[in-house]
């Protein structure tokens, strides 16, 4: 992934310097940085999840490789091994729901746009909620 995000980078910046020679508008390397910086922050969270996923499995092992050495009971194997389902699932997930934030706060329609989502469903919530108060009051 490391590698991918590094072959992007040289990309861009290939494409902006041939870009820059035909005289492009000004607003290009803005362009160019903005793309780098959310290729490199998605670059990124992919790597630490799949490290950290990859850091719990080799601590399961060492952890059951040497269960015979320690004195580790069999619920203490289990609890470990529930442990490691939990990240298996978990990490994957926070991968999946942590993406598309990134893309929306990096784009500044897609932030516009849930920002207004985002402000009518907390407005419709204290609605709802005022209406309950109400409601309780009058009985």
């Amino acid at each position: 992934m490391l590698t991918c995000m590094i072959i992007q980078v040289i990309y861009l910046r290939r494409s902006l310097q041939e870009q820059e020679e035909d005289e492009v508008t000004p607003l290009m390397p803005n362009t160019s940085r903005h793309v780098s910086i959310t290729v490199f922050s998605i670059s990124l969270l992919f790597f630490i999840c799949n490290t950290a996923y990859i850091l719990s499995q080799l601590v399961f092992w060492l952890i059951a490789s040497t269960e015979r050495q320690q004195d580790y009971t069999d619920k203490d194997i289990a609890d470990m091994g529930v442990l490691l389902g939990f990240t298996e699932f978990t990490l994957p997930l926070i991968y999946a729901v942590l993406y598309p934030v990134i893309l929306i706060c990096r784009k500044e329609e897609l932030r516009r746009r849930y920002v207004g989502y985002w402000r009518r469903l907390t407005a419709w919530c204290r609605l709802v909620r005022n209406e309950e108060e109400t409601e309780s009051l009058c009985n």
